[in-house]
């Protein structure tokens, strides 16, 4: 031991510890009285935020009163508006989010209205806070709950709203929402670590932050320790809180809430001393280091300097031979061996340093480099293959794997030609030394062909086309690079709009109106059958003729030019016209301008329906109000002795004028017809023109029902019609006869069935005949007694009139129906696959978008499944494709019948189906998706007497707007999913991934066309 202290180095570090001692005892004192300090700013701030926390409480139930009061006050509230209020609450809450709930009660304590939804009923007549309410008629605020509807910890409001009688009519009630607090938290600027809770005197959480559901409801340790400090009413205390942690609390109770509420906020005391404790273990640390440095100081100083400067290039060396090139001395600025031996030692490092980062550089730039190509080629649309000078593959991209359907190690080092390309589409052999891609790489020229066929490797070929450029390298062709498209989806689409274009021609040539189109000089572009039969002209027969040269009436040409330059279109303008035989023939024209995408005129479209009977009924009509005035001359000059028959005529003339007045109706009828959309908007014209006609007579329309063996009432006028609205067609004669059948009385002929007896009416039925069948009646019935002051001559020209009247009418009517039934079955067949009568992919895509942006407004859920028959191919080879189809069309009726009204079901391409689910949720589509899979896979089909056995199908679902934010990307993301039901071993439900993780996937999922090619391997 004496030996140890007689050392100088020893002595030296004793004295500096000596020294320390003082310096020691005060950094102490000081941290004793920084943590006294601490301890009364801490309560003062604790007690500043509750009070500011409890007033901002006291704030938001004043808010609260006032907006129920105002709610009281609105017409809406006070009536009940069912089409107003469930919005107007909605849009309140979303603007007052601190609010649980806003609703309305009724008298009874049922909940009318919430802004939140509701699936049960609800009442609220066995509520404390309703109860009051009721009793002081006044607002009251209730005790703290658990809201029935929110779910959430609330303070109901409740106020009742009376009539001028003093009876109520309804009570309008909010609740706050206590989870305010975690935001009043971040407002007043909580401290980490601290809590924020409201307590009632008991000592329960009520509500509390951080971590509400971890301590809502629990009760605070030493109950009764609590229930003295809350006595104080405000103030601060020391306590353990419920977490185990020490804390310094402040307290005080909540002004305008239920009595027995406090609010308390509780400041970690570890962290009000943590500032005074930080300073304490500075001051001792930095004496700390002060000792140290004086320590190693004085230990040093004794130290041989030349061994200072070995030590550091030895240990220098060291880390140099270990590979780490950032070491330097630090020496060397002096002149001796050592100082030149740590320059010389600090500029070798320095050198290899820079080398080495030179070649990290080089490595940095290459691996860039080829990043940047491989992103380039897989990003790539079209397929693309690298070969060498054999035909063997050497690299190929995304695109290419996904249209082949093989993986890259599957093609890597095998020859191309044998794995894609060794035979034509009709199964026969195709040489390599036939192929444009060995040619290239045989003549190094380049090869670019338009239309050739690639086989899947389920065994499917597929119609691509393709560019094979050789690689040369010092005039050697050392390899090639092959870049092909699938090219299916441009035939298919090249198809589709040749089948279209054949509609278009199909409805142009069969229409029953004249069609005929003219460039801007008036020559003839097409002229549909119609147009030959009305104008005896053939198309052929039209060239050198201009439209021109077919109207009779040059001035009158030069007026309707005129208004069509003027308004662009002319409508319904009659016109006579000359045929080719030189007949003048009255025409109604319609004519539209044609216009190029630069919006210049290039021709016109006229609509052309020949007036000749209509004008020789105004002719007729015409020659008989002359005859009428001849003879009303000549009864005239008889005098007064002619009286009677002067009477006569003028009923007669009456007549004549009701006549014209008729065909007038009958004219703005047959054109409001014509522009009828469906049949109800026929109907009901023709009710509201039949009663104008016959405003003396009830009558009906009839029209047989879709099975044809009812015939069902679909327009009435006049009065109350007797008889049957619906009965057998062999209950009326005229519809078994295909004959009028007129009865004059119950006397004076048979009755029809559906007529009751005994009838004191005449009666008359009309059968509709259209296109040699009968589609429906017209009946039309007249009281007799309501003709008892009427000449008998006159009544029978009466009713002989308006017998043919209603002949007229009939005819009209019923060439108007077969139109709209023509119309409709041409709109059907526009909508629907004809072979599942189901909608057709362009219907399901218009309809999917449409239904996308109505959920977007309404902010809910659509869901869509996408439905793929299992080893469909194996099914056609074994049974038949006519058996394929009927498995189809039993598939298509069990989905139809397994699908909501406003479900969408549609055939999306061969046999995969897609279902639109509106307003349906992921967890609801996928389980529909997964019953449709059990019923699918119990489906007996029949076919010519044999039963083709049970199938299986795969299923894909998405949802809006987990997996797309648009329809394209729904059917995308459920095409994906459906892919994988089928990797996955098929007969299966897949739901789509979401959409972040779709997107992030970075590449395109397999659509309708790449995966035709592996249908029937299906």
């Amino acid at each position: 031991m004496s030996h140890l202290f007689s050392s100088l180095r020893i002595r030296l570090l004793l004295l500096v510890l000596l020294a320390v001692i003082p310096a020691l005892g005060l950094i102490l004192y000081s941290g004793l009285e920084r943590r006294h300090e601490a301890a009364l700013d801490a309560q003062g701030e604790a007690l500043r935020l509750v009070r500011h926390a409890s007033l901002d409480q006291e704030r938001m139930i004043q808010g609260a009163v006032q907006l129920l009061t105002a709610i009281a006050q609105l017409p809406a509230i006070r009536e009940r508006n069912k089409s107003e209020v469930p919005e107007f609450l909605h849009r309140l809450l979303q603007q007052h989010p601190f609010y649980a709930n806003i609703g309305i009660i009724g008298p009874d304590g049922n909940v009318l209205y919430s802004a939140l939804p509701f699936s049960t009923p609800l009442n609220y007549a066995d509520s404390p806070c309703f109860k009051k309410a009721l009793e002081t008629r006044e607002l009251v605020i209730g005790e703290y709950q658990i809201g029935r509807i929110s779910r959430k910890a609330e303070v109901p409001l409740v106020y009742p709203v009376f009539d001028r009688a003093g009876r109520l009519q309804v009570m309008v009630y909010t609740a706050l929402d206590l989870t305010w607090l975690s935001n009043l938290a971040a407002k007043i600027a909580l401290p980490p670590g601290a809590t924020l809770a409201i307590i009632d005197r008991q000592g329960t959480f009520l509500v509390r932050h951080p971590e509400p559901e971890k301590w809502v409801g629990k009760t605070i340790p030493e109950i009764e320790r609590v229930k003295e400090v809350l006595a104080k009413e405000e103030g601060t205390a020391e306590a353990l809180g419920i977490d185990g942690n020490v804390r310094l609390y402040a307290f005080t109770p909540l002004k305008g809430m239920p009595e027995g509420l406090f609010m308390r906020v509780g400041l970690l005391k570890k962290d009000v001393f943590a500032r005074a404790n930080q300073v304490l273990t500075r001051n001792l640390m930095a004496l700390g280091l002060v000792v140290v440095m004086a320590l190693v100081a004085a230990w040093l100083f004794g130290s041989l300097l030349i061994m200072r400067g070995i030590n550091v290039l030895v240990t220098s060396t060291r880390r140099l031979a270990e590979g780490d090139l950032s070491v330097c001395t630090g020496l060397g600025q002096g002149e001796g061996e050592i100082d030149q031996l740590a320059r010389a030692f600090d500029q070798m490092v320095a050198a290899l340093e820079q080398r080495e980062a030179e070649r990290r550089q080089a490595e940095a730039e290459l691996e860039k480099v080829l990043h940047e190509r491989g992103l380039i080629l897989n990003s790539a649309g079209e397929g693309i293959w690298g070969l060498d000078r054999s035909g063997k593959v050497t690299f190929v991209n995304k695109a290419a794997l996904e249209i082949s359907g093989y993986e890259a190690q599957e093609l890597i080092g095998h020859n191309i030609h044998q794995l894609l390309h060794f035979s034509k589409a009709d199964g026969s052999p195709h040489p390599q030394e036939d192929c444009q891609i060995y040619a290239s790489l045989v003549n190094g020229e380049t090869r670019r062909v338009s239309e050739d066929w690639f086989w899947h490797k389920d065994g499917e070929c597929f119609p691509v086309e393709y560019v094979s450029t050789a690689i040369k390298e010092g005039g050697q062709v050392t390899g090639a690079v092959v870049v092909f498209r699938d090219i299916s989806a441009r035939r298919q689409a090249e198809e589709e709009l040749q089948q279209a274009k054949d509609f278009l021609e199909n409805t142009f040539d069969n229409s029953a109106d004249v069609i005929a189109i003219v460039d801007k000089k008036g020559r003839f572009i097409k002229w549909n059958k119609a147009a030959e039969k009305a104008y005896g002209y053939s198309f052929q027969e039209l060239k050198g003729i201009r439209a021109f040269d077919l109207y009779a009436d040059n001035i009158e040409l030069k007026k309707m030019l005129d208004q069509l330059r003027r308004e662009g279109l002319v409508r319904r303008y009659e016109i006579n016209m000359k045929t080719k035989d030189g007949h003048i023939v009255p025409f109604a024209l319609s004519i539209n301008y044609l216009y190029d995408r630069n919006n210049e005129i290039i021709g016109s479209i006229c609509v052309a329906r020949d007036r000749s009977d209509i004008k020789a009924a105004m002719n007729e009509l015409n020659t008989l109000n002359d005859q009428l005035r001849a003879e009303i001359q000549e009864r005239q000059q008889v005098g007064q002795a002619l009286k009677e028959a002067n009477e006569k005529l003028q009923g007669l003339v009456e007549d004549a004028q009701q006549r014209t007045r008729d065909i007038t109706l009958l004219n703005e009828l047959g054109d409001l017809l014509q522009a009828c959309q469906d049949r109800q908007e026929a109907y009901a014209a023709v009710a509201q023109y039949a009663g104008q006609l016959f405003p003396d007579r009830t009558g009906s329309l009839f029209v047989l029902n879709a099975s044809q063996n009812l015939l069902e009432a679909v327009a009435g006028w006049g009065e109350s019609p007797s008889g049957e609205q619906v009965f057998s067609p062999d209950d009326c004669w005229a519809f078994r006869r295909g004959e009028v059948h007129r009865v004059a009385g119950s006397q004076t002929g048979l009755l029809c069935k559906h007529i009751p007896t005994p009838s004191v009416a005449d009666h008359i039925c009309i059968p509709m005949m259209a296109q040699g069948e009968t589609i429906g009646m017209i009946h039309l019935q007249s009281s007799l007694c309501r003709l008892e002051n009427v000449p008998q001559e006159a009544l029978g020209y009466r009713t002989d009139s308006k017998d043919r009247l209603a002949l007229t009418l009939a005819k009209q009517v019923s060439l108007a129906l077969a139109s709209l039934s023509l119309r409709e079955s041409l709109r059907a067949q526009a909508i629907r696959d004809p072979l599942t009568n189901l909608f057709n992919r362009r219907y399901m895509e218009e309809s999917l978008e449409r239904e996308v942006a109505r959920v977007k407004r309404r902010g809910v859920s659509l869901g869509v499944i996408m439905v793929d028959l299992d080893h469909f191919k194996k099914f056609n080879d074994t049974f038949g494709h006519k058996a394929g189809d009927a498995m189809l069309v039993a598939l298509a009726a069990l989905l139809k019948n397994h699908i909501r009204l406003e479900d969408i079901a549609c055939r999306y391409g061969g046999e995969e189906l897609l279902v639109i689910l509106p307003e349906t949720s992921l967890e609801i589509t996928t389980q529909r998706a997964e019953k449709l899979r059990e019923q699918i896979s119990q489906l007996k089909v029949e076919f010519l007497g044999q039963t083709l056995g049970l199938t299986t199908a795969s299923l894909g679902v998405a949802a809006f707007p987990q997996h797309g934010l648009d329809g394209e990307e729904l059917i995308r993301a459920a095409d994906a999913a459906l892919y994988r039901a089928k990797r996955g071993g098929r007969n299966r439900v897949v739901v789509a991934q979401d959409l972040k993780t779709h997107r992030n996937a970075g590449q395109p999922q397999p659509g309708l066309e790449a995966k035709t090619k592996t249908a029937k391997a299906r």
